[in-house]
């Protein structure tokens, strides 16, 4: 992971295949939102998730679309 140099936290890299990226490019538009913003979001509700599951109190996850 590599500081962005703005504080506001760490980048990472992620390899995605063409139509993954396209998805994410086309849902991250419809949302307003930069496909890495969307990507952020993402994980950051996955890590609540989990850590709600830790504690035993997670709801159940839908399947992927």
């Amino acid at each position: 992971m590599v500081a962005n140099g703005d504080g506001s936290g760490q980048a990472l890299t992620i390899e995605l295949d063409a139509a993954a990226l396209e998805a994410l490019q086309r849902i991250a538009a419809e949302r307003g939102l930069e496909p890495a913003a969307l990507v952020a979001r993402w994980v950051r509700e996955r890590l609540a998730h989990e850590a709600e599951r830790e504690k035993g109190r997670a709801r159940p996850q839908r399947p992927a679309e």
